[in-house]
C-alpha cells in the first residue's frame, strides 16, 4: 500500500485506506442512482409486457414511459454522473500519491478537499482490512517500473471487464426487444397499438440497454489502446532504457483518468463476480513479467 507521495514523503497506509474508502463510498452513491434509473425503467418494461398480455392497449403506460424517461434525464442522471466524477477526483488523489506523480490541475481542477474525503471515508460501509494490498506485488522492479505495472493492471482489468459487460448488456437488449415483439403478436396489436403500449413504455429500458452496451464496449477500446501502449513502454525496458520516465507515467495517468471520468464503471456485483479471476489472472501475468526483467 506505500508508496512515495507527490511531496517526496511515504504514503502512509492509513491515509491510503482513508482515500480507498472515500472513493469506493462515492461510487457506491452513484451507482445507487444507477440503479434507481434501471429498476425504474425496468419496472415500466416489465409492466408494460403484463398488462398488454393480460389487460390489452393501456395508452397511458405510452405517458408515464415519456415522463421517466424525461425525468432520468433531467433528474437522476446528473446526481449519478456529479458522484462519479467525485470519485474519479478521489481516486486520482490516491493513484497520484501512490505513484509519486505530480497533479494535473489541468485536467482534473483541484483535489476534492481533506475534510470531504474525510467525511466519506467515515460513511464506508465495509472491512478497512479488506482496502490493503490495492495493486500488484511489484518485486524488484524500478520505481517508474513499478508504476506502469499497476497502471497495466488497472488498465487490462477494466478492459475485461467492460468486454464482458458490454456484451451482457448488447444481449439483454436484444432479448428485451424480442419480448416485445412476441408479445405484441400474441396479443394481436397493430402497430399503432405496439407502439403506444409496449414501445414507448419499454423505451426507457432500451435506451438504457443500448447505452450501456455502446458505452461499455466504448470503455473497452480506450482501455485496450492504452493498455498496448503499457504493453510497449514495458517491452522497452531493460533495453538501453532503464526505467520510465515520470512524463510518461503522468502521461498514461491523464488518459486512465480520462477513460474514468468519461466511461463509468461496471456495476458493482459484477465486479465482485469477476473480481477473483481476474486477480488470479493479473497476478499471474505480473509475476511473469517481473521474472523476465530479473525483477522477480
Amino acid at each position: 500500500m506505500a508508496g512515495e507521495s507527490a511531496r517526496g514523503g511515504v504514503l502512509q497506509a492509513e491515509f491510503a485506506g482513508r482515500l480507498i474508502a472515500a472513493y469506493i463510498t462515492r461510487y457506491r452513491e452513484a451507482a445507487a442512482w444507477k440503479a434507481a434509473i434501471w429498476l425504474g425503467s425496468l419496472a415500466l418494461f416489465l409492466t408494460a409486457l403484463v398488462v398488454d398480455s393480460l389487460v390489452g392497449e393501456a395508452a397511458i403506460l405510452g405517458l408515464l414511459g415519456s415522463l421517466y424517461l424525461l425525468a432520468s434525464r433531467l433528474v437522476l442522471r446528473p446526481e449519478m454522473t456529479r458522484a462519479h466524477r467525485e470519485g474519479v477526483a478521489i481516486q486520482e488523489q490516491y493513484d497520484v500519491e501512490l505513484f509519486g506523480l505530480t497533479w494535473n490541475k489541468g485536467l482534473a481542477d483541484s483535489p476534492v478537499p481533506i475534510v470531504d474525503v474525510e467525511d466519506l471515508a467515515s460513511r464506508y460501509q465495509g472491512s478497512q482490512a479488506a482496502l490493503a494490498g490495492w495493486y500488484v506485488g511489484t518485486g524488484h522492479a524500478p520505481s517508474g517500473a513499478a508504476v506502469l505495472l499497476r497502471q497495466l493492471e488497472n488498465v487490462s482489468w477494466g478492459r475485461r471487464d467492460h468486454q464482458r459487460f458490454a456484451i451482457l448488456a448488447a444481449s439483454s437488449l436484444v432479448i428485451s426487444v424480442g419480448a416485445t415483439v412476441v408479445v405484441g403478436l400474441l396479443a394481436g396489436a397493430s402497430l399503432a397499438a405496439y407502439v403506444s403500449t409496449l414501445l414507448a413504455p419499454s423505451l426507457p429500458w432500451l435506451l438504457d440497454l443500448a447505452d450501456l452496451s455502446v458505452l461499455h464496449w466504448r470503455a473497452a477500446a480506450t482501455r485496450s489502446e492504452i493498455e498496448a501502449d503499457l504493453n510497449t513502454l514495458w517491452v522497452s525496458l531493460g533495453n538501453g532504457t532503464p526505467d520510465v520516465p515520470p512524463e510518461a507515467l503522468r502521461e498514461v495517468q491523464d488518459r486512465i483518468f480520462i477513460a474514468r471520468r468519461r466511461f463509468g464503471r461496471v456495476p458493482t456485483w459484477f465486479y465482485r463476480l469477476r473480481h477473483d479471476r481476474n486477480k488470479a489472472a493479473f497476478d499471474a501475468a505480473a509475476s511473469r513479467m517481473l521474472e523476465g526483467k530479473g525483477w522477480g
